[in-house]
């Protein structure tokens, strides 16, 4: 009766499983769909637990944002929360590992981002592809910002 998860969600996980099979001490791990929200779990220093990103519209994954929480120490809560904002106007996976890495900011995180960031690479392009038009987004403002 459930749908079966998007298929750029389900890519975006087993590529971020793939990465963090890879590592012998994943600070990212065991990507899992419950229902509608992501779950992972932390290991970096003093963050441990684990994090839940409930979609707020799976079907438009990776452009839906999501509700942001955690469940482990205060470390992990401080640096979910930091981010939260972000993360509820969009939640691709590996936006919300680079974000969450960067409020984390310890040097074991920041070391296997790479290896984390090459998640969705194979969709064929697809996702960078689909952001490429708006790369070159004007500022808040519009022309407003050029004419001095």
């Amino acid at each position: 009766q459930r749908p079966p998860p998007p298929s750029m969600l389900a890519s975006h996980m087993a590529s971020a499983n793939g990465a963090a099979g890879a590592l012998s001490d994943p600070c990212f791990a065991r990507f899992r769909l419950e229902e509608d929200t992501v779950v992972f779990d932390v290991r970096a220093g003093d963050a441990t637990g684990s994090v839940n990103l409930s979609l707020h519209e799976r079907s438009r994954y990776p452009r839906s944002g999501a509700l942001a929480f955690a469940d482990g120490s205060d470390a992990l809560l401080r640096a979910v929360e930091s981010v939260s904002e972000r993360i509820s106007s969009g939640a691709s996976l590996p936006a919300v590992l680079e974000q969450l890495g960067s409020a984390l900011g310890s040097e074991a995180v920041l070391a296997q981002l790479p290896s984390y960031s090459q998640i969705g690479s194979a969709d064929g392009g697809a996702s960078s592809s689909a952001g490429a038009g708006g790369s070159g987004d004007p500022p808040e403002g519009g022309g407003d910002a050029s004419s001095d």
